[in-house]
């Protein structure tokens, strides 16, 4: 079974979060949240039914009409879905699947996948040295991802800076000499990820000189400021075309990058009255 540790029981109004279809009715979908633990006692726990419950509405699964629910979910299936509502009396969560984009679905889902694996990580390491789940979050886990916002940023922190990001973790004196292993067991076992995310945009220019003035926005969007492990490509596909891929460590910093990328083209191209229109290909 797979779940990932949170610190409180119930997710935030308007959070992402992976759930996994477990009925389908006329009206409802009902999913189990796969990291989120809801009013059971257990803090966390390998059972299935230790498990926050919420449900879609059928108006929340699409923005059109909707014929056939069962288009839409199949039992076991996960989805990244939003928080609408929560009311942690009652152990009601209510959820979206239309207000959730396919950017969005792919981050969360990588991300998700992501932290399954380091979590992994933990509990080997756990195992190794007579240590729960909760016992290594709270040496480890909590104090990383409170210096760097996620396991994820904070691996890749290792990764780049060395031992010096373990050693800077305040822990009890008594688990001091674990910090070398802890170490070595992340370094080892995580590599620095490359994602890519492509699109393509199509740029006209009414304008006689067009054609220097798209080179000049590209050289404009070219000094964006990148990240060391971060990078564009840009491929002339054939007037008025010209395709995007952007290389970097994960998809929010990608997606950061496409972002700055979309707005200094369409700055620079509207300011010659011409026309900028992007279309994701990845």
């Amino acid at each position: 079974m797979k779940m990932v540790l949170k610190r409180s029981r119930f997710p935030e109004i308007g959070e992402l979060v992976v759930a996994q279809v477990e009925n389908i009715e006329k009206m409802y979908i009902y999913v189990r949240l796969e990291d989120y633990v809801g009013n059971h006692e257990e803090k966390i726990s390998e059972a299935e039914d230790i498990r926050a419950r919420g449900m879609v509405h059928i108006s929340e699964l699409a923005n059109r009409w909707i014929k056939n629910i069962n288009n839409f979910a199949r039992i076991n299936q996960r989805l990244v879905l939003k928080v609408l509502r929560v009311d942690e009396r009652k152990g009601h969560i209510d959820l979206s699947l239309r207000r959730v984009n396919k950017e969005q679905k792919t981050n969360k889902m990588n991300e998700w996948k992501y932290e399954v694996k380091a979590e992994n990580l933990f509990r080997m390491f756990g195992k190794e040295h007579d240590l729960s789940l909760i016992d290594m979050y709270d040496l480890f886990g909590w104090p990383l991802i409170d210096a760097y916002g996620s396991i994820h940023e904070a691996f890749d922190a290792i990764k780049k800076q060395g031992k010096s990001v373990v050693d800077d973790i305040k822990i009890e004196e008594d688990y001091e000499d674990l910090k070398d292993e802890f170490f070595e067991l992340i370094d080892s076992s995580v590599q620095l990820q490359q994602v890519d995310i492509e699109g393509q945009f199509e740029i006209v220019v009414y304008e006689g000189n067009g054609v220097d003035i798209v080179k000049d926005a590209f050289k404009s969007v070219k000094k964006i400021k990148k990240g060391k492990f971060t990078n564009f490509d840009f491929l002339y596909i054939g007037a008025p075309y010209y395709r995007v891929k952007i290389t970097a460590n994960d998809y929010p910093t990608a997606e950061k990058y496409l972002k700055k990328i979309r707005d200094e083209m369409t700055k620079k191209i509207e300011s010659f009255n011409g026309t900028v229109a992007f279309e994701r290909t990845d």
